[in-house]
């Protein structure tokens, strides 16, 4: 019943690529929080796939990672825990200023857990400056009792973007 603490495990250092992480403990997953794991590495471009990790916290994860153009895979990553009344995912691809994509299953799961009133500006820094992104698919409206600071500072400086597409229900209509 351990959390393993690995923020700011690769920060600002001259990592150009990180490769796979396996955080499988023998008992199964690893429960972590990965709030700051890459924040500010400039020279990351790429990182293998992160796999068998039930994170607690993954704000800032990859925040000011300026070069980084793809997200790894995530294998056997679940999302049930994430803490809903902290940051949870804030700011996690702020200044991620190459990110091309971000697959939308990957934001789904971001946030498909229940925020509570405590915390709901849920969306707070988490596109900004990310200057390379195309589209952004899967933002969902259902996880908080969003108040008006909600998507503060959500879309700055994001001049690509020609889509934000929301979660749909079934037939096609927002949730």
């Amino acid at each position: 019943n351990t959390t393993l603490t690995c923020a700011y495990m690769f920060n600002e250092g001259n990592f150009k690529k990180i490769p796979s992480l396996d955080f499988k403990q023998t008992d199964g997953v690893a429960t972590a929080d990965l709030g700051s794991l890459f924040i500010h590495n400039n020279y990351l471009t790429e990182i293998g796939d992160i796999k068998n990790v039930r994170p607690k916290a993954l704000n800032l994860m990859f925040n000011n990672c300026y070069r980084l153009r793809q997200l790894p895979n995530f294998i056997n990553f679940q999302t049930d825990y994430i803490n809903n009344n902290t940051a949870g995912v804030n700011g996690i691809f702020n200044y991620c200023n190459s990110l091309r994509q971000i697959p939308e299953d990957f934001l789904k799961s971001l946030y498909s857990v229940k925020q509570t009133s405590i915390y709901s500006n849920i969306y707070y820094n988490t596109f900004q400056n990310c200057y390379a992104l195309d589209e952004i698919r899967g933002l969902t409206t259902k996880t908080a009792n969003l108040t008006s600071s909600a998507f503060s500072n959500t879309f700055t400086s994001c001049g690509r973007v020609k889509d934000i597409i929301f979660e749909t229900q079934e037939d096609g209509t927002p949730f």
